[in-house]
């Protein structure tokens, strides 16, 4: 049982990682379009 939960908070802290890298690379193309159209 503790194993399970120790696996479930590990692939939850992976999860918030990829979240997290893809707000970053929408936030990086979204600006980078905005440049791209605006130049």
């Amino acid at each position: 049982m503790s194993i399970l939960r120790k696996n479930k908070g590990i692939f939850k802290e992976k999860l918030n990682i990829i979240k997290n890298i893809f707000k970053i690379v929408n936030l990086v193309y979204t600006i980078y379009c905005r440049e791209r159209w605006n130049g």
